[in-house]
């Protein structure tokens, strides 16, 4: 049994994988792009979850269909930013059209089914231990978010972890039902900082392109100092 503690966000764990089993069913094999970001995001949540839980191995169909819906996703939005920057549209049209096959096929009906059934034997499994405190998880992502937002480098990788880190801080706050809204703005920043590095990594460089990106980074970094405290005082249980 679960302790009073972990109750709260096993039950949010079992609506957020209600609300995916409706998506999947809704969307079918050929998803809107819409459902293609619901989808995408709905899944990190659910996976942040079993993280809190230290179970972050317990779904891999769930991350495999996460990574397709990913890729669709990024593809879309650089389609989308590439006529401001003029950085070329074949390539990604070409880029589109294979991701949008290899989802289709992890969309296929017995797939889902799949996806569903791992999801929620995950939880049934989740349901029978004796979990009674998730400090140790909530601990990993603070300590996460702390790392990255001290590392000194301004890299496209070292943002992206940064990046990755305040989702997932993001996320465990919504489950503890605590307000996210001064994260929010530099999520927004890092992430369009993140989808003009795609862009560039797809295509090619451009002086607007690389203008926009660094005041993105900028931004970002004018809101670290004062966000990061927030967050992880939050974090703590």
């Amino acid at each position: 049994m679960l302790g009073t503690e972990t109750h709260a966000l096993f039950l949010h764990l079992k609506v957020l994988a209600t609300e995916l089993e409706t998506l999947l069913h809704d969307s079918g094999k050929y998803p809107s792009s819409s459902q293609v970001h619901q989808l995408r995001v709905l899944i990190r949540r659910i996976r942040l979850g079993f993280e809190l839980f230290e179970e972050q191995d317990a779904t891999p169909r769930l991350k495999r269909l996460g990574k397709a819906l990913g890729r669709r996703r990024d593809l879309e939005v650089a389609l989308a930013d590439e006529p401001e920057f003029e950085t070329g549209r074949k390539q990604l049209r070409r880029d589109k059209k294979k991701a949008s096959l290899r989802l289709t096929k992890r969309l296929a009906g017995s797939c889902r089914k799949k996806v569903l059934r791992e999801t929620h034997e995950a939880l049934d499994a989740l349901g029978r231990r004796k979990v009674t405190r998730l400090g140790k998880g909530y601990a990993n992502i603070r300590n996460g978010l702390s790392r990255t937002a001290k590392a000194p480098s301004r890299s496209a990788e070292a943002l992206h972890e940064f990046r990755i880190a305040l989702r997932k801080a993001r996320y465990a706050l919504e489950a503890l039902g605590k307000p996210v809204d001064p994260l929010v703005r530099l999520q927004d920043h890092l992430g369009r900082a993140h989808d003009l590095q795609l862009l560039r990594d797809l295509t090619h460089s451009s002086p607007k392109l690389d203008q926009a990106q660094a005041k993105e980074v900028r931004e970002a970094m004018k809101l670290k100092g004062s966000v990061i405290p927030i967050a992880a005082r939050r974090l703590k249980l």
